[in-house]
């Protein structure tokens, strides 16, 4: 039992303590629990663990299912994983806005591209991994078929370039008069 205050001018290693007041930088070798019934109570009485300041995590941070990552002072930004969907949800009052050079959207191993966004290019999407619909500076180009199920409308001319094939339309000037 010590009465009074104890200064220890180097660095102080003891095990098997519970219930720590620790104020300023404490390193920890393994093992920290917070607000765990039986492994010290609560931190700040409802069993919320409060870190302010750069908190860094070494080799992972793990939460359990319907478990939030909250960020910002109201916690609009959250990313949670309910079992069996993963979410990132912006409920606050603005955009949820990436920035990136590049931004590819994959399927889950990897494997097939989905949509990729370049920055001052192109937007493409992909069907199977293969590329089907492209941005580009003149415009748009699709790769294969594309079905249209209501009117489409065109700023100036048609042109095509096949070897056989059906063309229709209301009015069609062969001659090239319009």
């Amino acid at each position: 039992h010590v009465g009074g205050n104890v200064t220890v001018g180097g660095t102080l290693t003891y095990e098997d303590v519970t219930n720590q007041d620790v104020l300023g930088l404490s390193t920890f070798r393994s093992g920290v629990q917070f607000g765990v019934a039986g492994v010290g109570g609560t931190i700040d009485g409802v069993g919320n663990a409060i870190l302010s300041g750069i908190t860094t995590v070494g080799t992972g941070l793990t939460f359990a299912d319907d478990i939030e990552a909250r960020f910002g002072n109201s916690g609009d930004l959250r990313i949670y994983h309910d079992g069996n969907n993963s979410y990132i949800k912006d409920a606050g009052t603005g955009y949820l806005v990436t920035n990136a050079d590049q931004i590819h959207i994959n399927n889950a191993d990897n494997s097939d591209n989905m949509i990729k966004a370049i920055g001052d290019g192109a937007v493409e999407a992909y069907y199977n991994g293969t590329k089907k619909f492209e941005t580009h500076n003149t415009g748009v180009k699709v790769t294969g078929i594309a079905t249209i199920s209501s009117d489409a409308f065109v700023g100036s001319a048609i042109t095509m370039y096949a070897s056989s094939g059906i063309v229709s339309a209301t009015s069609y000037y062969g001659d090239g008069s319009n």
